[in-house]
Order: structure tokens, then C-alpha cells, then sequence
């Protein structure tokens, strides 16, 4: 919470302002909290994703999730939801009846990278290799060259012994 002193006393904000760096996190707490104990829906910030295995729990655990955005004094734009989607792309991954996978452009982003030149593109492809890591079957045993190329005076020389991972 935010108090403000000025010169007729202290006053709390009704809204939380502009500029104030804890609003996005403090939203999510918002939501989470607004989620927990339902079965099936996920959030992340405004987000709802609701899941279930059959139309009818699907439309059961969306009646949940609008009661509680009810309670909660939210409101629902329906211009800006979708229903009953087989599959969606979020947050870089593609969500289905299978599972969660990677997001086939984003893979096709990584793969046609160019080769990195210097020790700062080392460690961008690593940050982006590292976000699918959980895919990518003994991402530990790539690391290690990729890794030397970044260390503090390491000559930076890019062979065949430094992997691109595809």
C-alpha cells in the first residue's frame, strides 16, 4: 500500500498510480488468489486459460471462474475471450490435448539464427535455449562448450565443437 503525506495529511490511494513498479506483481496475487481451489484454470496477469477433458467439465470449471471474477468485482470483455479452443499458443508454448510443447516458430527462430560472433551472442542463444530447456533431452551435456565461450577472457572461437542445438 501506498500512503501520500501532503501538507492537509496523509492520504491512501484508491487506485494504485502510475509508475508504481509492484502493480504487476501485485495483480498476479490478485488473480491467483481469485483462481485458487478451482480446478482447471491457470493465470498469468489478465490471462485465464481454462482447461478440461470434455465440453461438459470445460463448461462447468467457465461458470466456476466467472463466479469467482464476479465475487471478485472484475468484469469480462467477451469481445476479447475465445471458448472452446483444441489448441492455443501462449507464452511461447502451444497447449493441446497432448500437452505443452514448444512453439513451432519459435523453434524455427532458434534454428535459423545466424552463428554467434562474440561472447554476448553466445549468451543470448543461450538465454533462448534455456526457455525450452525442459524439451531439449541432456541440454547438460551442450552447455559446457557454450558455457567456456562466455567466461572472462576466453578467446572466443566458434567451431564444431561448439553445438547448435536444433
Amino acid at each position: 500500500m501506498l500512503c501520500i503525506n501532503t501538507r492537509r495529511g496523509l492520504f491512501n490511494y484508491n487506485r494504485q498510480p502510475f509508475g508504481v513498479k509492484s502493480a504487476p506483481g501485485c495483480f498476479q496475487q490478485v488473480m491467483d488468489a481469485m483462481i485458487t481451489g478451482l480446478d482447471g484454470p491457470a493465470a498469468y496477469l489478465d490471462d485465464i486459460i481454462i482447461t478440461g477433458s470434455t465440453i461438459e467439465q470445460h463448461n462447468s470449471r467457465l461458470k466456476s471462474v466467472f463466479k469467482r471474477i464476479y465475487n471478485y468485482g472484475f468484469r469480462v470483455k467477451l469481445e476479447k475471450c475465445t471458448f472452446l479452443m483444441p489448441r492455443i499458443t501462449f507464452l511461447g508454448f502451444c497447449i493441446d490435448k497432448d500437452g505443452r510443447r514448444p512453439d513451432p516458430e519459435k523453434v524455427t527462430a532458434i534454428q535459423q539464427m545466424p552463428e554467434p560472433k562474440n561472447d554476448s551472442q553466445v549468451r543470448s542463444f543461450l538465454g533462448l535455449i534455456q526457455f525450452y530447456g525442459t524439451f531439449i533431452k541432456e541440454l547438460f551435456k551442450f552447455r559446457p562448450p557454450l558455457d567456456a565461450l562466455t567466461k572472462k577472457d576466453a578467446e572466443f572461437k566458434w567451431t564444431s565443437e561448439s553445438p547448435i542445438i536444433v
